[in-house]
């Protein structure tokens, strides 16, 4: 019991600094330099996160969303990203403020499907917002793959 004291006491001493460390955060001031203040509730609402991320099965890409606030629209916006693992570089594949999410490479990891409510065009009467797109994993135009009345609540490949 005497050993277990001192290591819970460290525990909580470490967690007590982790949790003041992780309430401020650097900001750049005008000169230059850097000061850390508390974060306020919109530094934790615009912040940039990777909410998803799929790793190729060739095991030689990884395609990632990176969603981040927009203070003027005052909502979230995803934008779909492409990073090979051999190289420090990083390609933005899908632009725009349209919803992105729920990438999946293909078998042969030469296709990415994924779900977005980029606008359609023409979009057919009577579908949903949100359908299948698909776009290579070399780059190029991203193309809607669906015209579902009802948006897609799930994706994987079947085959090829």
């Amino acid at each position: 019991m005497s050993r277990l004291l001192p290591v819970a006491s460290l525990l909580v001493a470490g967690l007590l600094v982790l949790g003041f460390l992780i309430s401020l955060h650097a900001v750049a001031s005008e000169d230059g330099t850097s000061t850390l203040q508390p974060w306020k509730p919109e530094d934790f609402i615009y912040a940039e996160s990777v909410p998803e991320y799929s790793l190729s099965p060739d095991g030689g890409s990884l395609v990632w969303i990176k969603s981040m606030g927009d203070k003027e629209k005052d909502t979230r916006v995803s934008q779909l990203f492409l990073s090979r693992i051999t190289e420090d570089r990083e390609v933005q594949l899908i632009r725009g403020n349209d919803e992105v999410f729920l990438p999946r490479w293909s078998p042969d990891s030469s296709w990415i499907a994924f779900l977005s409510s980029k606008a359609r065009t023409p979009a057919k009467p009577d579908t949903a917002p949100i359908q299948i797109w698909l776009i290579s994993a070399h780059g190029g135009e991203a193309y809607p793959l669906t015209e579902l009345p009802h948006a897609p609540q799930a994706l994987d490949w079947l085959d090829k």
